[in-house]
């Protein structure tokens, strides 16, 4: 579904990450915003992401994120004489928006953005159904039609449109009927309804009818606004657009950042009534799970229940670690508190430890 395929943009395949902040600057998706953006445009893209890594956090202790990440040695292969440029916007994208999160009515919500809309994004409301997406509302985005990118077209024999959609087709039509060297015609094709964006939800292809994303998986198209036309005995789609139109265009992000728009108004563009907090709250929850999880281990050790045997300095060592761990996830954030907690729970273990080889 269109919902489920919004959401693998943030739920991609491969590498898990350790820093935030260094995740957000080498996430795959900001493949095509960064190369040639402005700054703000950058910050409401970091907040994006951000935002989506603390709710997984703040939801499960064990999170392991399988977004799609670049190495550096990728990043510089795509970015090539724009290499020191790119990466200081992005580190200057992340520092500026420090910790900042995208919330609406104090909740976690999707944020689906895409690259290019079709002049206007599609309203959440009416996309996912329900009354849950009022933050996502349809948004007029008149540059995105002058992008370079706008119009694509594909050009291939009817035929040929009918076995890439065969799964469609195949519990509705007569199996004869189907063959390639039965004489389909323009009239097979039909665009039978769309959104108020323009992007198509229901398509018959002979007797058979499919939703518009189906279509667009099938004849791999950049986005489901398209339209058809007859070519020289074959069938013309033109598609308008580049992703699933729902949310922050990045193109028209970039634009309103060169007319000195600032990453807040971007966001607040199109995320209606969604409000920037401080997301640092998320890594204090999490340093009082690290510690939890000490002292746990600490407990278990003195009742002699150590999974493992560990004396003195490699125990030391072992809790160190782990507090180590959580000042590089938690990054700007200073715990002092925690710190003398541990220091405390050290003074415990090692003295433990002193008396158990007396």
């Amino acid at each position: 579904s269109l919902k489920n395929r919004v959401r693998q943009y943030f739920q991609s395949s491969r590498n898990k990450g350790a820093k935030i902040e260094q995740m957000v600057t080498h996430i795959r998706r900001f493949e095509y915003i960064v190369t040639d953006s402005e700054l703000e445009a950058l910050k409401a893209q970091a907040v994006i992401l951000r935002s989506g890594f603390y709710e997984k956090l703040d939801h499960d202790r064990k999170t392991i994120f399988t977004d799609d990440f670049y190495s550096m040695e990728e990043l510089e292969q795509e970015w090539g004489e724009k290499t020191e440029t790119c990466k200081e916007n992005l580190k200057r994208a992340v520092q500026e928006t420090d910790q900042m999160i995208l919330q609406y009515q104090d909740q976690y919500v999707m944020l689906p953005y895409h690259k290019l809309s079709a002049g206007k994004t599609r309203s959440g409301q009416e996309v996912f159904g329900g009354e849950s997406y009022p933050y996502l509302p349809a948004r007029d985005c008149p540059k995105d039609l002058e992008a370079k990118e706008q119009l694509q077209e594909c050009v291939l024999p009817y035929h040929k449109v009918k076995e890439k959609c065969r799964k469609f087709l195949t519990a509705v039509e007569n199996p004869e009927e189907t063959k390639e060297d039965k004489k389909a015609t323009f009239d097979d094709f039909e665009i039978q309804g769309t959104d108020a964006a323009g992007y198509v939800t229901t398509v018959r292809i002979g007797q058979a009818t499919c939703t518009g994303e189906e279509f667009r998986e099938a004849l791999e198209l950049p986005s489901s606004h398209f339209s058809f036309q007859e070519q020289k005995g074959k069938l013309q789609i033109t598609s308008g657009g580049i992703g699933h139109g729902v949310g922050m265009s990045q193109y028209t992000a970039n634009q309103m950042a060169k007319e000195g728009k600032g990453y807040e108004e971007i966001l607040q563009y199109f995320y209606e009534g969604a409000q920037l907090k401080d997301g640092g709250e998320i890594f204090l929850k999490l340093a009082h799970r690290f510690l939890a999880k000490i002292k746990s281990e600490v407990m278990k050790m003195k009742k002699n229940e150590e999974p493992f045997q560990m004396k003195g300095k490699g125990m030391a060592a072992a809790i160190a670690i782990c507090f180590i761990a959580v000042v590089a996830l938690v990054g700007a954030y200073t715990f002092s508190s925690y710190k003398r907690e541990m220091k405390e729970q050290l003074a415990k273990a090692e003295e433990e430890q002193k008396e158990k080889e007396r």
